[in-house]
């Protein structure tokens, strides 16, 4: 195969073409996925009372008569004094 032959093979492959080089770059400086937590928090409101059970993990829930702030970790709350 001559040089002409090459040329047109390179030109063929993808990775090689202004093409394949403008989708990779693009991929590459695409943005992160979009986090539906980043920026936005649901935060549910109980009494010490009325405390649901544990084990929906990175659940938080603020109780109103203590001023705490619970973090469900999996396998209990972790509480955290507001201030």
């Amino acid at each position: 195969m001559g040089i002409s032959g090459l040329i047109r093979n390179a030109a063929r492959d993808p990775k090689q073409c202004a093409r394949g080089r403008r989708n990779a770059q693009h991929l590459a400086t695409a943005p992160p996925a979009l986090n539906p937590t980043q920026g936005r928090v649901q935060v549910e409101v109980f009494t010490a009372a009325t405390v649901p059970a544990y084990g929906n993990g990175g659940r938080i829930i603020y109780l109103t008569d203590t001023e705490v702030i619970q973090v469900d970790t999996g396998a209990g709350w972790l509480s955290f004094q507001s201030s």
